[in-house]
């Protein structure tokens, strides 16, 4: 009998057993299917959001900051942006605005026109560049040395840069002369070696000008261009039976062969009434003048 109470008591227990671990799992399985089906439940209801609303979000345009790439430079590619960035500095270091911008000024086209450079010798003008000074030197013109050197240093220390000198004097046959057969450029330099040849200017011999006029009209600049402009200094002439127009029109001749777009001034130093004709002939067949001195 025992037995038997004692077989149904560790049945009962067993079972009891049995019975809180079914009720346990009934409660976990239950648990797990509310928080499934109220999951479900946001799901239904997230999705009835109104298609409209959907649509406009969608169309909306995302802005989206441009990711910030280092551009890769080569050396030279340095280089340039070195060399622009100095140049872009000195400018805006050099310049301003201010003084770039331009004021009208009623009076300043005046002041940039173009001004041809006007050379004298003994009150004989000229406005052309290339100038080849042909003085008397003979016995004849001795009182007049210290006038002609004077004379002669203003009207070469006026010349403009741009412009061209040479000078010739004469002594009968022979001839002096201030360079080595070319016209020069009016520079500082050459302007004190012509003083310096000036002042060793002597007055002799008898009075020849043929050769000396024929050797202006030959001598170039180193572009093979010729004298514009001769000046040409005398007290008179030992013509020995030539009458004044065959002297001036050999002259003439000579010109139109040699340099023909040369122009001839001519001066004359107390001359004679027929030195005066020639020396006017001469001035006006070449388009020049005739200046008198007393």
């Amino acid at each position: 009998m025992r037995y038997f109470m004692n077989y149904f008591r560790g049945r009962g227990v067993i079972l009891w057993a049995l019975m809180v671990s079914l009720g346990v799992h009934v409660l976990v399985f239950s648990f797990f299917s509310f928080v499934r089906l109220s999951g479900g439940g946001v799901e239904e209801r997230s999705s009835s959001v109104p298609a409209a609303v959907i649509q406009k979000i969608t169309a909306a345009d995302v802005v989206v900051p441009k990711p910030k790439i280092k551009r890769f430079e080569g050396e030279s590619e340095r280089n340039k942006r070195a060399i622009e960035y100095d140049l872009n500095e000195r400018v805006k270091n050099d310049y301003s605005f201010e003084t770039q911008t331009p004021v009208f000024d009623a009076g300043a086209e005046k002041a940039v026109e173009y001004v041809e450079p006007v050379t004298e010798f003994f009150g004989s003008t000229t406005e052309l560049r290339k100038i080849c000074y042909v003085v008397d030197g003979s016995g004849s013109m001795q009182g007049t040395l210290s006038m002609v050197r004077g004379q002669l240093t203003d009207s070469i220390a006026k010349l403009k840069p741009d412009q061209y000198f040479y000078i010739i004097i004469f002594q009968g046959e022979r001839l002096v002369e201030s360079g080595q057969g070319r016209l020069v450029r009016a520079t500082p330099k050459a302007k004190a070696k012509a003083n310096e040849f000036i002042n060793r200017i002597r007055f002799q011999g008898p009075t020849n000008a043929l050769n000396a006029i024929r050797r202006a009209m030959e001598i170039k600049d180193f572009s093979g261009n010729g004298a514009e402009q001769i000046y040409f200094l005398s007290d008179g002439f030992d013509l020995e039976g030539n009458t004044t127009s065959d002297f001036a029109s050999v002259i003439e001749n000579m010109r139109q062969s040699l340099a023909p777009a040369a122009r001839i001034n001519t001066i004359g130093f107390w001359v004679e009434e027929d030195d005066i004709a020639i020396l006017k002939a001469i001035a006006a067949d070449s388009g020049g003048e005739f200046v008198n001195v007393r």
